[in-house]
């Protein structure tokens, strides 16, 4: 073997030797330091995937009782229970008789998260009593017995198309003809449901979302947000209304803290032919009824002029 070889050889040990031996302790205190990191990690992230997926239902819907006076109120002014079953157990809406003899046609009111759909009830007068309005209360909100979900909110919009087609007088086939929706929030989400299963083709929607998913990704971020188990999607409610040659007037403030207008803007632009949006300036989210309320009237008779 040459000199030079043997050098090689000799060099290729001692590096070899000192790399062993510079790596009997260090790498070991780097091993353990790194397991427990991974740990660490990996125990908080299956405590937040526990936690949005055992407590997320807390985190969409902020339900209440009503109090009596609320009921009794209510039912002074005129206001019907209409109860009806489902899986989710006994579901009460409350109905408001047109002031008009002759008129036919309800308008569906879903309320937002934190809210009882009565809330809305301070709106009658500027909506005028001409028309029927139907307050429909969520699973385990008001009086209603069970829990939300979207499978649930669909439950009670196919269990009260009997007792509302009666009310009108007019057959259950062609209820859709005979009613409109007002959702506020996440009751555009329930009232666009409720329009597709009643056949409903106008919508008259304040501060919508595009998806809960994406929502639920403006709080906790991506991959988190595809475990939400709550799918409510305006985006294919309104292809679905579009369908239906229905049409939906959207309002949105341009100050919402809790939905943003892009939202809005988002739903017009994927549905041009069906959605028209209204911007109000410097409404949140919880006061664009109030401040629209000098296009809300126009908005709804337009809607419900529609041929």
């Amino acid at each position: 073997m040459s000199k030079n070889r043997l050098l090689v050889v000799a060099n290729r040990e001692l590096f070899l030797t000192s790399t062993t031996k510079g790596s009997s302790v260090m790498p070991s205190d780097v091993k353990r330091f790194v397991i427990s990191g991974l740990k660490t990690m990996t125990l908080a992230g299956v405590g937040l995937v526990l936690l949005l997926v055992g407590c997320q239902h807390r985190l969409i819907y902020y339900p209440r009782s009503y109090s009596n006076q609320e009921l009794q109120t209510a039912l002074k002014d005129g206001a019907v229970k209409m109860e009806v079953n489902t899986s989710s157990g006994l579901q009460t809406a409350f109905y408001f008789p047109s002031h008009s003899s002759g008129k036919s046609f309800v308008w569906v009111v879903c309320g937002g998260n934190g809210s009882l759909s009565l809330d809305y009830t301070q709106y009658l007068p500027r909506w005028g009593r001409d028309t029927a309005y139907l307050f429909v209360d969520y699973p385990g909100y008001g009086l209603c017995s069970g829990s939300a979900s979207p499978a649930g909110i669909r439950e009670s919009f196919l269990a009260l198309r009997e007792p509302v087609s009666r009310a009108l007088g007019v057959p259950v086939e062609s209820l859709g003809e005979h009613s409109a929706v007002i959702g506020h929030s996440i009751g555009c989400a329930s009232g666009l449901i409720g329009a597709e299963v009643w056949g409903t083709r106008r919508a008259l929607l304040f501060a919508p979302f595009t998806t809960m998913t994406e929502m639920a990704r403006l709080v906790v971020g991506r991959p988190f947000c595809y475990l939400n188990r709550h799918r409510f999607d305006n985006i294919e409610q309104l292809r679905l209304l579009g369908a239906r040659d229905g049409r939906a007037i959207i309002i949105h403030g341009t100050d919402d803290e809790v939905i943003p207008v892009e939202m809005a803007r988002e739903l017009s632009r994927l549905h041009p032919s069906t959605c028209q949006l209204e911007e109000v300036p410097g409404a949140t989210h919880n006061d664009v009824l109030h401040k629209a309320s000098a296009m809300m009237g126009d908005a709804m008779r337009e809607l419900q002029n529609m041929k």
